[in-house]
């Protein structure tokens, strides 16, 4: 008798078992990078808009304005933010504090960037 080529059922069942363990690791890994991505999206953008924040800030603030404490920002208003701005000090120097914040995972998130702006004095004095 002849020895026929070919695989046997169970040679089969056992190679796509091995495929579909390989494929399902592969989407779940997949779906975690996807949910690492979209976390890191959003910190960047709270970084970004704690940035522009701050300037706002400083300009208004140069400007003898003040700036609106507290407001939303971003598509669909889904981030916060808040200033604390401390009095001049003896030198003329403030302390601007401005804090983003975001909900990740039903988790409150949140950025803080400080930075202090002293009054310019002209030349001339």
């Amino acid at each position: 008798m002849a020895k026929e080529k070919g695989f046997t059922l169970v040679e089969m069942m056992v190679a796509v078992t091995i495929f579909s363990l390989a494929l399902i690791t592969m989407l779940s890994l997949f779906e975690i990078s996807i949910d690492t991505t979209s976390k890191a999206e959003k910190g960047t953008q709270a970084v970004f808009f704690a940035q522009e924040k701050l300037e706002e800030a400083k300009e208004l603030l140069l400007k003898g304005q003040s700036p609106v404490i507290t407001g939303s920002v971003g598509e669909n208003s889904e981030f916060t933010y808040a200033y604390q701005i401390s009095p001049p000090d003896v030198n003329g120097v403030r302390e601007i504090v401005v804090t983003i914040y975001y909900k990740e995972n039903k988790k409150e998130k949140s950025v803080v960037l400080m930075t202090r702006l002293g009054e310019r004095k002209n030349a001339e004095e």
